[in-house]
């Protein structure tokens, strides 16, 4: 996380340092990128960066919230629908909502794609910390869904959690960096979420 004394600055000079460490690292990778490439692009003192992070993780952190913040508001209005809708049924809109703002936001897209194919002992001790945000999420959702009657009773919630997750953010990232139509994806997001609900055992015949 960013120093206070980077709160301090003027909201131009913020945005200036994030941008610019925005673009070395879209433009380089962060496994690539140095704190001289992003001072010398911000045009900023190498000394500055210290008085505002400890180092380029605490940067990445503090990038990849502001980076969350934009996504949300592609699907903000869909969480507010969770008490009102099992999180099964609004996974596939969330879905929707995630592909389509990696779509057109080609800056986040980019910056997705580094976070998701750095080797970085840092990055992927982050990646492992989201990791466990994500599934904490989608099973405190899952078990409110539980609460309402609304899951078969017995279900493993904890294990529906990480299924869900690592569906969307291992198997779909994967896809979306491959290249695959969205619709396709959506389409494969429809039958994972209808083998989850229906199940695959045939029912017992009655005669």
């Amino acid at each position: 996380m960013p120093k206070k004394t980077f709160f301090r600055l003027s909201e131009a000079k913020r945005s200036l340092i994030e941008r610019s460490a925005i673009t070395v690292i879209n433009e380089q990778g962060y496994d690539s990128a140095t704190i001289k490439d992003i001072v010398n692009t911000a045009g900023i003192p190498r000394g500055s960066f210290y008085q505002y992070f400890n180092g380029l993780s605490d940067l990445f952190i503090h990038l990849i919230q502001i980076i969350a913040k934009r996504k949300f508001s592609y699907m903000g209005h869909l969480f507010e629908q969770l008490e009102k809708h099992p999180f099964l049924e609004m996974f596939r809109e969330l879905t929707r909502a995630g592909l389509m703002f990696a779509k057109d936001d080609k800056e986040a897209y980019l910056f997705g794609y580094h976070l998701y194919h750095s080797q970085s002992e840092e990055v992927l001790a982050l990646r492992a910390r989201l990791e466990d945000e994500g599934i904490a999420m989608m099973e405190s959702y899952l078990m409110n869904d539980a609460n309402k009657d609304w899951l078969k009773e017995g279900t493993d919630i904890r294990m529906l959690a990480k299924m869900l997750y690592d569906f969307n953010a291992r198997d779909l990232v994967y896809q979306f960096y491959r290249g695959d139509p969205i619709e396709l994806m959506i389409k494969r997001t429809d039958a994972f979420i209808n083998i989850l609900r229906e199940g695959v055992k045939k029912e017992a015949s009655n005669e």
